[in-house]
């Protein structure tokens, strides 16, 4: 899944990594998860909050709309 990756020797019992680029600089990482799907929603969050971030710094509302819903929560990128 988008956000993900495989990584058991890192960790047995949580061996899903989330990961993200950050607009703002900083840390690309999220953290580790038992599932995938786990992982997933952990970057699915963290890119909404990031696209929220984005939005207020936009001086176009179609931009700000558009980076509003590209991430929104209930968007299901399981299929992609």
């Amino acid at each position: 899944m988008i956000g993900v990756s495989y990584k058991p020797s890192e960790s047995k019992k949580n061996p899903y990594k989330a990961r993200c680029c950050n607009p703002f600089g900083g840390s690309r990482y999220i953290g580790m998860f038992s599932t995938e799907l786990e992982a997933h929603k952990a970057w699915q969050a963290k890119k909404h909050e990031y696209a929220l971030q984005l939005a207020d710094l936009q001086s176009d509302e179609r931009i700000a709309s558009r980076l509003r819903e590209m991430y929104a929560p209930d968007k299901d990128w399981t299929n992609i």
